[in-house]
């Protein structure tokens, strides 16, 4: 593999490459955008040694000369990657990380003269391979100790039954579920809030289809990193539509290890065609319902004020026919809305009721994952996320 930068780009020099959280952001403001990508020509390269931004003042200097918060990245440090550990630093304007693996083609998206983005594939594989801390911050652990004691009391375990392993454990385990949220949102159809609009819109091709995902990380060789980032685009979903069902799907299908009911997992925005010998008790030929258990011809809708207005009547009537539809078609449909799943006993009911339907058995959870689940859900559901 060569360490340089190739010919079409190589007047640039020195090149800032947005990498991790940043990148992420960044993708989303660069969608629909005409942009070209980097590298095109050799299969594989290393990140070039004397190509790319490696201090601060630097990229400082390059900040001054480009519109960052055109792409949300003027409200915090922002990632970069460099290719010796000598140049990792963190500063009020970069944050500087190690990568010194191969650089896959198509990797980076050329958002401007001298400063590419990772893409949605590659930011992925970065998130996968990002340390894992062992302890964590003073600042950090006292925050969390204090989550922790406060779950406990809420399910009636002793609130100093737990150790500083145990947070760090629940830490690596949110950063992979955080991993497999990003997946579905890069390979879903709605835009999440990331500055600097912050607000959450609809109606948008994928960034990256999972296969997309699991194509580019697929040649390469198994590591830890690439085990985790392989593990999170399985555990994330294709075509969700709007945060809610990302959120829902994954609290409901998780691993109980991981917070989740460990329910079977569903498909989001599927489509069910309407069979010739039904047609006359259907309003549509083909309908695509939120959550959708094939097998057991099994839905589930979730009524959202953000996604389905109260006030549309008109669209409230095609919802309503479109239930009928596929009641009156051998199907059951659970109407869900926000209230049923930010409340954890209600939720904890709506899991009971699709067990039931899918003839599935619960795992009772541990102490231990149940205060993991009440996290999650927290995290994930709870009043103040963005599902709200």
């Amino acid at each position: 593999m060569i360490q340089t930068l190739t010919d079409d780009i190589a007047a640039w020099k020195p090149v800032a490459f947005v990498s991790h959280e940043s990148a992420r952001i960044a993708c989303w403001n660069l969608a629909g955008r005409e942009v070209g990508r980097w590298p095109v020509g050799r299969s594989r390269l290393l990140l070039p040694d004397g190509g790319c931004i490696t201090r601060q003042r630097e990229f400082a200097k390059l900040a001054a000369t480009i519109d960052l918060h055109a792409l949300g990245l003027d409200t915090a440090p922002v990632d970069l990657l460099v290719p010796t550990a000598s140049a990792r630093s963190r500063g009020k304007r970069a944050i500087l990380h190690v990568w010194q693996d191969a650089i896959l083609r198509k990797s980076f998206l050329i958002a401007e003269r001298r400063l590419l983005v990772s893409s949605p594939c590659f930011t992925v594989l970065q998130m996968g391979c990002a340390h894992r801390p062992t302890q964590l911050s003073q600042e950090r652990a006292s925050t969390e100790m204090e989550a922790e004691r406060v779950v406990r009391a809420s399910v009636g375990l002793p609130e100093q039954d737990f150790s500083a392993t145990d947070l760090v454990a629940w830490d690596n385990s949110w950063r992979l579920v955080r991993l497999a949220r990003t997946v579905t949102e890069f390979a879903g159809t709605y835009r999440p809030a990331v500055p600097p609009c912050n607000q959450v819109t609809f109606g948008y091709p994928p960034l990256a289809t999972r296969d997309e995902m699991r194509a580019f990380i697929g040649i390469l060789p198994a590591s830890a990193g690439v085990m985790r980032a392989r593990r999170a685009i399985e555990l994330g979903f294709d075509r969700a539509a709007y945060p809610m069902e990302t959120a829902l799907a994954l609290m409901l299908s998780l691993d109980v290890d991981l917070g989740g009911f460990g329910l079977p997992r569903p498909t989001l925005n599927h489509p069910i065609v309407v069979d010739p010998r039904w047609r006359d008790l259907a309003s549509q030929d083909c309908m695509e319902v939120d959550l959708a258990w094939d097998g057991v011809r099994l839905t589930m809708e979730y009524d959202g004020d953000d996604h389905h207005p109260v006030e549309d009547t008109e669209k409230a009537a095609d919802d309503n026919e479109r239930q009928n539809s596929l009641v009156a078609m051998g199907h059951m449909v659970l109407r869900v809305r926000y209230p049923q799943v930010a409340d954890y006993s209600r939720l904890t009911l709506l899991v009971r009721q699709i067990a039931h339907i899918l003839d599935f058995e619960l795992v009772q959870p541990t102490d231990l994952q149940m205060v993991r689940r009440r996290r999650l859900h927290a995290a994930l559901l709870g009043r103040g996320t963005t599902c709200g």
